[in-house]
């Protein structure tokens, strides 16, 4: 294990992390009060593994829950949350079309450049991300059409609605803008998103050999699992906390990270750039009342 102090870690960061961890005592309750099983996956995984807390130059927390008790999960916070707790997903929130969700607090700011490039506004307070992992056939012609579907959508879906107003598209992006244009002369972001939640649960309720983190096609591949590795749950120590992670953890982290024991303090943040204030809420920024310069650093 890599003791987090062997890599310097700025004030700012810290602060940001502490908001996470209030954030994480908000999941945590709600689970252990309805009985539902989460537990820190993707680089959150590696963090408590690695350095017992945060990856120091990590910026978020990734929680991961098989569907149905995400869905229970997401049930339980219409009455659970209050302010200035928000769970924010495609359901309750307009413009925001991620197919999975994310508990903010509404009186911070984490403000990806791409959303603000993109002139949407939603919610976009300091967050965790809960991710749900749904079942993947076992069927290879299944796997392959599924896969497929999920990135049509998505690729098309996604870029059109969140990277049209960034100037200098890719190649790539210029096409799914393209095409994205063509698509919605005849039906709506809100359709799109429903198509690809219904992809998505397409296999809920069989018993499938394969799970994964499916809600962006790229991980579609990377995240495909045997379930039997998520059975079992054990507590494990994260910064001040303890959180559940796998019990195999190590042949999860194997299979999806490689050498994950070894530290890569220069690895890129999965959210890209983003602009962090934790003391003042994101409605400041949107409303121009403070200015947002991404070139700060965390």
């Amino acid at each position: 294990m890599a003791p987090s102090n062997q890599y310097p870690v700025s004030e700012k960061r810290k602060a940001v992390w502490a908001v996470e961890l209030q954030i994480m005592d908000e999941i945590v309750r709600i689970c252990e009060k309805y009985g539902i099983k989460y537990f820190l996956a993707g680089g959150s995984m590696i963090g408590a593994a690695r350095h017992d807390g945060f990856i120091p130059w990590d910026d978020d927390i990734d929680v991961g829950m098989l569907r149905p008790d995400y869905e229970r999960f997401v049930q339980a916070c219409n009455t659970e949350l209050s302010e200035p707790f928000f769970l924010q997903n495609g359901k309750n929130e307009k413009n925001y079309y991620y197919v999975h969700s994310k508990l903010r607090r509404s009186d911070t700011t984490a403000i990806r450049k791409r959303d603000w490039l993109s002139c949407i506004a939603f919610n976009q307070g300091i967050f965790v991300d809960i991710v749900p992992f749904d079942n993947i056939p076992d069927n290879v012609f299944l796997r392959v059409y599924h896969y497929v579907s999920l990135s049509l959508v998505g690729k098309i879906f996604k870029r059109y609605v969140y990277f049209k107003g960034i100037d200098n598209p890719t190649l790539k992006n210029r096409i799914a803008l393209l095409l994205g244009k063509i698509l919605f002369c005849f039906t709506t972001p809100e359709k799109m998103a429903a198509l690809d939640d219904r992809l998505l649960k397409k296999y809920s309720g069989k018993k499938t050999k394969y799970i994964g983190e499916i809600t962006t096609n790229y991980r579609y591949k990377k995240s495909r699992r045997e379930r039997v590795l998520y059975d079992e749950l054990i507590d494990h120590k994260f910064e001040d906390r303890v959180y559940k992670i796998p019990k195999r953890y190590e042949e999860i982290l194997n299979q999806a990270y490689g050498d994950w024991r070894t530290p890569k303090p220069q690895a890129p943040t999965m959210h890209g750039v983003v602009f962090y204030d934790p003391e003042h809420p994101y409605t400041d920024y949107l409303e121009g009342k403070r200015d947002v310069d991404f070139d700060l650093p965390l």
